[in-house]
């Protein structure tokens, strides 16, 4: 498969949810974590100090629609952030939404080794 390079502008910031290569890894579950968000809501007013009022309100789910790089900014906002080390990461499993409420529960995992492809 042939990649496309759409811009050689380069970005500072925390990706979106991402996929990993598709190679086997050997990893440790270091521990499961529920994390509970507004459905909705300013990211400015929920931590100003991060957030400037342009980035304005969210809506994890609208019209059918889920938008992934809210999901990152919300856990920001919330402070709930999950904490990793540098071999970690947070591998979220289910999003259950209600009224007021986005449920995401997860594992912390901890990656031991990638096998090259």
């Amino acid at each position: 498969m042939q990649h496309q390079i759409i811009s050689d502008k380069v970005y500072e910031g925390l990706p979106t949810l991402s996929l990993l290569p598709l190679v086997n890894t050997q990893f440790k579950v270091i521990k499961s974590i529920e994390i509970i968000v507004p459905r909705e809501g300013n990211y400015h007013e929920m931590q100003p100090k991060v957030f400037e009022e342009l980035h304005g309100n969210y809506k994890l789910l609208s019209n059918n629609i889920l938008y992934l790089p809210a999901i990152t900014k919300v856990l920001l906002a919330t402070n709930n952030y999950p904490k990793l080390e540098g071999n970690q990461l947070f591998a979220p499993y289910s999003l259950e939404f209600t009224d007021d409420t986005v449920i995401i529960q997860g594992s912390i995992l901890e990656i031991i080794k990638v096998t090259a492809a």
